[in-house]
């Protein structure tokens, strides 16, 4: 993937181990692909999540590409939050590697009835696959 970046899951390009030089007419097929990992293809307005705070809502759209990692994706969360977000940061999205365990925390501008919800597509992509919690930040 790192020679074609633009690759997705469902349309991509490889570049062969070996040069094959073929004599004459042949037809080729593609007989087994393989990842070396759980790759996660964004793509479309199905991938997105919302904060509410009184009067401000802050909606958030994943970017469409292919994510490597759970990871990734939290990090891309955290990054389109902060570029359409209308008021203070309310909630940072942290993803422990080690546990695989996400968390969503209030920071200290949160005000009494903020809450985040997630499109049907972004729950079961990341939060069924990994456990998550909910936490306020002490005051």
């Amino acid at each position: 993937m790192d020679h074609y970046p633009s690759n997705t899951v469902l349309q991509w390009k490889t570049k062969l181990s070996e040069f094959v030089e073929l004599e004459d007419k042949w037809e080729v097929g593609l007989l087994k692909v393989s990842f070396p990992g759980k790759v996660y293809d964004i793509f479309g307005d199905r991938f997105h999540f919302t904060t509410r705070s009184g009067l401000i809502k802050d909606e958030c759209m994943l970017k469409n590409g292919a994510y490597y990692s759970i990871l990734r994706i939290v990090i891309a969360m955290q990054w389109v939050y902060r570029e359409v977000q209308m008021s203070d940061t309310l909630v940072e999205f942290c993803y422990d590697t080690i546990a695989r365990h996400i968390t969503i925390i209030f920071t200290e501008n949160f005000p009494q009835g903020t809450n985040v919800s997630f499109s049907k597509d972004t729950a079961s992509m990341a939060w069924l696959q990994c456990k998550f919690s909910i936490m306020e930040t002490p005051q």
